[in-house]
């Protein structure tokens, strides 16, 4: 590792602005450490109180504009991934989820947590932090994950500006357009429903399963017949907006399914 390379230290809040895409701000303190030409790595200490305490490393870019630095990063709330309870019935007994740096296997009834390690070309070792926990296995064999920083995704301009009071049955109306069984749209209504209050009006952006696949990759072993993912990247807002709507992905529900549904909210 090279020792005469800059070093910089940013405390406090860093609020990201870039072009066609939205960024939040995320309170910590974040340490880089410039290991060659045209990459970082970045060490972020965690200090969401309902998280433990623990470093993460990893690799992203920098934006450098004179003396400002720009730091792509992105606060995600937990996506959660559900597997049907279909696995067994197949003759599926266990799964291998992974993001390229992160393996995970799931067993339908238990699960085991991976602390994965990654070398960069510089030979340094990145630890990767990721947690799994159990979500209603008596249901589905399920995974909630908890991701801490992802990169820059461009939104678009297409989506919907929703009032409070139409929230919730506009999510109803929502979910089972992409694709979301009964049973999913009533577990996210229930996890974000009261979460989604403290504002007049909402816009509501989708980011599909082409989007987070580019920043948030996954791979499952052995592979589904289908994938949905959806992410809602939310902006509470004081005055409605005319927003268009987007093109919903037809998406068919047959097989082994595996949907993941989150929420990004702009604060």
């Amino acid at each position: 590792m090279r020792r005469d390379l800059p070093y910089v230290v940013v405390w406090g809040f860093m609020l990201v602005s870039c072009y066609k895409g939205r960024l939040l701000p995320i309170e910590g303190n974040v340490r880089f450490n410039l290991i060659k030409s045209d990459t970082y790595t970045l060490l972020y200490m965690e200090t969401e109180k309902w998280y433990p305490n623990f470093n993460l490393t990893i690799e992203f870019n920098l934006i450098q504009h004179g003396k400002t630095i720009k730091v792509e990063l992105l606060g995600v709330y937990e996506p959660h991934i559900l597997l049907p309870a279909l696995g067994p019935a197949r003759g599926i007994d266990s799964l291998t989820l992974t993001n390229g740096l992160n393996n995970l296997l799931f067993t339908y009834g238990s699960y085991t947590d991976y602390y994965a390690v990654q070398v960069d070309t510089c030979i340094h070792v990145i630890p990767i932090i990721t947690n799994f926990t159990v979500y209603d296995s008596t249901l589905y064999g399920g995974l909630v994950r908890k991701p801490n920083i992802y990169l820059y995704v461009d939104l678009g301009t297409n989506g919907w500006c929703v009032s409070q009071p139409e929230i919730i049955s506009f999510l109803q109306w929502l979910l089972p357009e992409y694709g979301f069984n009964p049973r999913e749209c009533d577990d996210f209504i229930q996890y974000w429903g009261d979460k989604l209050m403290g504002s007049p009006y909402y816009e509501i952006y989708p980011i599909t399963l082409e989007q987070i696949d580019l920043i948030c990759p996954m791979k499952v072993s052995p592979a589904p017949d289908n994938v949905l993912r959806l992410w809602l990247y939310i902006v509470p807002t004081k005055q409605y907006r005319v927003l268009a709507p987007p093109d919903i992905p037809k998406f068919t529900r047959d097989g082994f399914v595996v949907t993941e549904w989150g929420v990004i909210i702009e604060e």
